[in-house]
């Protein structure tokens, strides 16, 4: 059912003024599908290759990270040798990582790490952007960009949003510094993230009632990196809102439950429900807060069904809540243990 509907939506095509590079990088790595990420502003269009998870290859008409440039930059190829190079790339249409390996320029290892490095440096520099335009179409690669190579989305985006600037767009649409956040992470996920001691630290300080500027300016390192860490933990969904009630959540049909995350993600369903970030709780939002603390310490427990039993009773109370059906959608993925 899930797959037959997916395959019913093939593309979509955002401003990223409304959904950035880096959520959409995010939903497609949650379903692990192949397909085709173009992203354009002005005369810049780049383009990413992803499978199973993976980026299998990038690739920008920005002259600074295209091979001629890296091979200068990046490898340190001496000019006169690089000139030959072009030249003959330009005689021939064979490809440069073919050239520079048969004149010994570079060792096989090096052109690889030099493809996964222009592959870096292509969604990093999108991870930056604040306007344009996106689009994600579903289906193999007909470009010719997979490069042989798998960079996992997960990763890449957490080293982009720590290494760069804090995108403060992308940080507003996420519910800004007043958010409260709390733990949503299995511990198999940080370890695949491979997080130094100080992000871990970082990562479980949140319980549910500090605020993001809180927990930048308490964190181990210093606030800056804390604030970068923090928006890329919410983005991989590691940490999430801890009150739905005080950020705007997009309403659904029950028809869109059925689909992945994705195409939840990119359903143009045009509705939003607002709450008022005034209102006192009351008992059936506590109730809530309650079964989803308690479903969340079974998943991590892995009791799994458990889990699953409480979810769907928090689902129940608070129909769409994003963070549910999140972790209703982990526990499908995970199977019972």
């Amino acid at each position: 059912m899930r797959n037959s509907r997916m395959q019913r939506k093939l593309r979509h095509e955002d401003s990223i003024e409304l959904l950035s590079v880096a959520e959409v990088l995010r939903s497609v790595d949650s379903v692990a599908r192949t397909g085709l990420l173009t992203a354009s502003k002005g005369a810049t269009t780049a383009r990413i290759l992803t499978r199973a998870g993976a980026i299998c290859g990038a690739h920008s008409t920005d002259p600074e990270k295209r091979l001629p440039a890296l091979l200068k930059s990046y490898c340190s190829l001496p000019s006169g040798a690089l000139e030959g190079v072009l030249e003959q790339h330009l005689k021939s249409r064979t490809p440069l990582s073919v050239l520079v390996l048969e004149q010994g320029l570079l060792s096989p290892l090096e052109i690889r790490e030099l493809f996964l490095h222009q592959a870096r440096l292509v969604v990093w520099d999108l991870l930056s952007w604040t306007s344009g335009e996106v689009s994600f179409e579903i289906g193999e690669d007909k470009e010719g960009l997979d490069e042989g190579f798998q960079l996992p989305i997960r990763r890449t985006l957490l080293e982009g949003l720590r290494q760069g600037e804090l995108p403060q767009q992308l940080l507003d649409r996420l519910g800004g510094t007043s958010m409260v956040l709390e733990s949503s992470f299995h511990h198999d996920e940080v370890v695949d993230l491979a997080l130094d001691d100080r992000e871990y630290a970082l990562l479980s300080m949140a319980d549910g009632r500090q605020t993001f500027e809180a927990l930048a300016a308490a964190g181990p390192l210093s606030e800056e990196r804390n604030a970068k860490l923090l928006v890329a933990f919410t983005v991989l969904e590691l940490l999430v809102p801890a009150q739905a009630a005080t950020r705007q959540l997009r309403v659904v049909t029950e028809d869109d439950l059925t689909v992945s995350q994705v195409d939840d993600l990119f359903a143009d369903t045009g509705e939003i429900e607002i709450f008022n970030d005034e209102a006192e709780p009351d008992a059936a939002t506590e109730s809530f807060e309650e079964l989803f603390k308690q479903a969340m310490s079974c998943y991590l427990e892995r009791r799994y069904e458990e889990a699953r039993t409480l979810f769907d009773q928090c689902n129940r109370l608070r129909p769409n809540d994003r963070r549910v059906l999140h972790n209703l959608d982990r526990i499908s993925k995970r199977g019972s243990e």
